[in-house]
């Protein structure tokens, strides 16, 4: 058998729930056995029965019932005492060898029928007695396949005496049938009982995998749940957000976007989902993808920031302020885009005004000398090929003009 686990590799508890095993099926076993033992002992004696042989056989018979009867005793017994969860391997195999002693007993009272084999018994009755004894050795090849030790502890004081019986009438070649048939149908048992000492190895083996099987799936139904838990609470979270949300590939084509995502820009999910997200960028803004983005990408930074301005399906302004991030797999790819926004409209349209009111003449409406002074020095930090010219423009006592005639006439 290719597949058999020695026994040698097992461990101490394995060992013991093979050997509790065995001990169960030999003494459910056992009870059947007991009982087709008395009925061919009845049988027997009934045939054998003669004026002769009365007195023996009356005797035979009832001890052999007798013994039968204690080893029916025995085998409730032991059933009760291994049926307890603390009984070690010690007690176990002492449980196997009182089973086995008592089989022994009963073989023995087979063997002793042996001694009605006489030479004035008619042919027939000189048969039945071998041919009954090794009856019983082939029921018992079924009964004690799981213990040899119990096989042989009947079949050997049953058929040995009894074949020295026969030689000592004269029988030889008959008690030689006998000798052969003991010898054959014990290597079959010990042949068998590797096999099925293999097959119960195995059988544990099974048993533990079918357990370890059902841990193992246990632990992943346990996880799965977790992680459908985990699942529906981020999608949950990112779906209720209050700002707006955005899931896309690495190349900015939108998979989700939340419901404030949709609110904000007044378009359904439907329109967002398969769209690359600069799509809802306004015209003013640039469509280049920003050097900070393929940072993000190479893994050199874990996020950054930029404001954007949008237009809504209303075509509306719309400022966001977005920080964008990535969603790697378990080898370190990037497998989605975060980008999670906040509506700074109010707050850039206020900065927008107050900075046009800095840099522009109340009444007229004219860039003032701030706004002249911050685009000089624009002017002179970008390089050109060629030079500037600065033209500046007085009025003489216009001052007088404003302040006789006020700012209107002036």
């Amino acid at each position: 058998m290719k597949n058999s686990i020695p026994l040698s590799v097992l461990t101490n508890s394995e060992k013991l729930q093979i050997d509790k095993m065995r001990l169960a099926v030999l003494l459910q076993q056992g009870l059947i056995a007991i009982l087709t033992n008395i009925v061919i002992t009845s049988i027997t004696a009934y045939a054998l029965y003669t004026s002769e042989t009365r007195m023996f056989l009356s005797i035979w018979a009832g001890i052999s019932i007798f013994i039968c009867m204690l080893r029916v005793g025995l085998v409730i017994q032991l059933k009760s005492l291994s049926s307890n969860k603390a009984v070690t391997q010690q007690q176990v195999l002492f449980y196997e060898n009182s089973y086995a002693m008592s089989v022994l007993l009963s073989g023995f009272m087979w063997s002793l029928l042996g001694l009605s084999f006489s030479l004035e018994l008619s042919f027939n009755h000189q048969m039945i007695i071998p041919l009954v004894a090794c009856g019983m050795c082939s029921g018992a090849v079924y009964s004690m396949l799981i213990s040899f030790r119990s096989y042989c502890a009947f079949a050997i004081p049953a058929l040995l005496p009894m074949g020295i019986m026969m030689i000592m009438h004269g029988f030889a070649l008959e008690a030689a049938t006998v000798f052969v048939y003991l010898l054959s149908s014990t290597l079959l048992v010990k042949n068998l009982n590797v096999k099925v000492m293999e097959s119960l190895g195995l059988q544990r083996e099974n048993e533990q995998l079918v357990v370890d099987l059902m841990k193992t799936n246990d632990h992943q139904s346990s996880l799965l749940k977790k992680l459908e838990r985990k699942e529906a609470f981020l999608t949950q979270t990112f779906e209720e957000a209050g700002i707006p949300m955005f899931l896309t590939t690495p190349e900015l084509i939108v998979v989700d976007a939340n419901k404030a995502a949709c609110k904000i820009f007044a378009y359904s999910k439907v329109d967002f989902i398969g769209s690359s997200l600069c799509q809802f960028f306004h015209q003013e803004e640039s469509r280049d993808i920003s050097p900070e983005y393929y940072k993000l990408l190479d893994g050199k930074i874990s996020q950054y920031s930029m404001i954007k301005k949008c237009m809504t399906a209303n075509h509306e302004k719309l400022w966001l302020n977005g920080t964008v991030s990535v969603v790697k797999d378990e080898s370190g790819r990037v497998q989605q885009v975060l980008v999670q926004a906040q509506d700074i409209t109010q707050q850039q349209e206020l900065s927008e005004d107050l900075n046009h009111q800095l840099t522009h003449d109340r009444l007229t409406g004219l860039p003032n000398r701030y706004a002249l002074e911050k685009r000089l020095q624009l002017l002179l930090k970008q390089p050109r090929p060629f030079h500037h010219v600065f033209c500046y423009i007085d009025l003489d006592q216009f001052k007088v003009i404003n302040d006789t005639c006020g700012h209107y006439a002036g």
